[in-house]
């Protein structure tokens, strides 16, 4: 199955006049009045439905609204509600009987105004019990595998969307060998050195040449 994505097309200010004024059309007509022009001093007061004049009035009104700028102007004020309303985009609180922001977005933003732009992972999302251990682990895992110049980039394209990333370069060891008994950071075997047989053979003495290099006396 093929799923598909669209945006919301965002009304205009024409777009939110043309709602206002249908808006005003329609309280006119719930009071009764006559949808009277500002300039027809003339006007009767009051809308008789038995009279077809009056019903054409009624009827230019709305047709110079929607003509102004076609039903598609009604289509993105209500869509573009609707859109902001859904649930699922959590952007309202559809537990007030107010217009008002989602709690996620409110603790996000109290979050910024606490801590300037860094945005900590957890206020924006709820994590499941463990998760973010497990994702931690994951992420540590990753890091090793990018290259310092791309870390950079990342953290660049993070702060555009206000995180903060730190990137710390941790210093190589000065010498680096394995741990078993017969090196040190004087001497170091080679791996395939017999010293280095165990577990599967006997440990034998060095055939690396490491050991008749050593300084006679040294340990």
């Amino acid at each position: 199955m093929t799923t598909h994505t669209m945006k919301m097309a965002l009304a205009s200010d024409e777009d939110m006049n043309v709602a206002y004024d249908l808006l005003g059309l329609l309280d006119t007509i719930e009071r009764d009045y006559y949808p009277a022009d500002e300039n027809d001093e003339d006007a009767p007061t009051h809308l008789d439905v038995d009279d077809p004049a009056h019903l054409r009035v009624v009827y230019d009104r709305l047709k110079a609204i929607i003509d102004r700028r076609g039903s598609g102007a009604l289509h993105r004020v209500i869509g573009g509600f609707s859109t902001v309303r859904y649930k699922k985009n959590q952007i309202l609180d559809l537990t007030q009987d107010v217009v008002a922001l989602h709690p996620r977005l409110t603790a996000a933003l109290d979050a910024v105004a606490a801590q300037g732009n860094e945005v900590p992972v957890s206020v924006i999302r709820k994590w499941p019990d463990g998760f973010s251990d497990r994702l931690e682990h994951v992420w540590k895992d990753l890091i090793g595998f990018i290259p310092t110049y791309k870390l950079y980039d990342l953290q660049r394209v993070l702060a555009e969307f206000g995180f903060a990333m730190k990137v710390y370069e941790v210093p190589k060891p000065a010498t680096a060998h394995c741990t078993c008994p017969a090196c040190d950071d004087n001497t170091i075997h080679a791996s395939d050195c017999a010293l280095h047989n165990a577990p599967a053979l006997p440990v034998g003495p060095c055939d690396c040449g490491v050991a008749a290099d050593k300084p006679e006396g040294s340990v």
